[in-house]
């Protein structure tokens, strides 16, 4: 490896002994790409300490930063300052990079200096490690910037980005009072540096979890807080005032929409695997009996395309 890594990938850990090692393995997996790997241990009390101190004994290219809890943000912002590479990749402790990402994503940006940063379409896995789903965001720039400045995220999924790390450092990194939507904050102020798009390639499993009362509660401080950037930010560009509203996290909803995501990709073991998990966790709710209806309803539509296909194929045989 070169005295500056070409790529520095930023990965916060608290509590994540369940998952650490398959996410760490696949970024110490990469394939052709030279890179550093910061992981900054949030003053985790499960086993990943001792996860974090094994891996890095058999590979310097790992760095552990070990810290008392302070919350995401400042996690993201000490590992920061020990990131030495021209790009910056992002990373979580439950997800699953693809051999390919680092390299492909760095090739993109070593090409395209019109760009602050890039993302890919993600694989949704389910808490086991299963696929749900995949969402294939759209590319375009101009759509990006526009749904940012709508208040969406805008298809940038913060632990598939690639972004320049200079840009990064120039707008300030990571910002406390933005606790809950850093990514979101991060990604409007570098929209004044560049565009964002993503590569149409699946290079991260993104896992998904069901909700809880406190994701309840945080989405609230979410929508508050993205409210104030949001009207901020659009003032500053002469854009009319936007209002986001509150809309309740609730697990067996979280659930249902799996189911959903499933079906739309024909991906029926993931949707009738999670209609038992509702049945199992949300017996009395009607989120299970509307999953089973969806997936009837899909089981129709399936039966009926195959029954025109037949129809279609014995006519043009006779």
């Amino acid at each position: 490896m070169s005295s500056r890594p070409r790529i520095s990938v930023l990965m916060p850990v608290y509590n994540a002994e369940q998952y650490l090692a398959e996410a760490l393995g696949s970024i110490l997996a990469q394939d052709g790409a030279d890179f550093e790997c910061i992981v900054v241990d949030d003053g985790s009390t499960d086993g990943s300490a001792g996860i974090l101190e094994d891996f890095a004994s058999h590979d310097d290219r790992l760095i552990i930063i070990s810290r008392p809890n302070t919350g995401i943000v400042g996690a993201l912002n000490d590992g920061l300052e020990q990131c030495s590479g021209y790009y910056l990749a992002r990373m979580d402790a439950d997800d699953v990079a693809c051999p390919q990402r680092l390299a492909r994503q760095a090739a993109f940006l070593d090409t395209h200096p019109e760009h602050v940063g890039v993302g890919c379409w993600v694989d949704y896995l389910d808490p086991e490690g299963e696929h749900i789903w995949t969402w294939k965001m759209d590319a375009d720039s101009s759509h990006i910037e526009q749904r940012l400045l709508e208040g969406d995220i805008g298809g940038l999924v913060h632990p598939a980005m690639m972004l320049r790390l200079t840009d990064v450092q120039a707008v300030g990194g990571y910002r406390p009072e933005c606790e809950y939507v850093e990514d979101y904050d991060l990604f409007l102020r570098l929209l004044d540096r560049g565009s964002f798009t993503v590569i149409e390639e699946c290079l991260l499993g993104y896992r998904q979890h069901p909700a809880s009362i406190n994701a309840t509660r945080d989405r609230d401080n979410r929508v508050a807080i993205k409210n104030r950037i949001l009207a901020i930010t659009r003032q500053e560009r002469g854009l009319p005032p936007k209002t986001l509203s509150v809309t309740p996290v609730r697990t067996e909803e979280t659930i249902l929409r799996w189911v959903s995501l499933a079906l739309l990709d024909n991906n029926w073991h993931s949707a009738r695997k999670n209609t038992r998990r509702l049945l199992r966790t949300a017996p009395f709710t009607t989120a299970p009996w509307r999953a089973l209806w969806r997936l009837a309803g899909a089981g129709i539509g399936k039966l009926r395309t195959r029954v025109g296909k037949s129809l279609h194929n014995n006519v043009a045989v006779s």
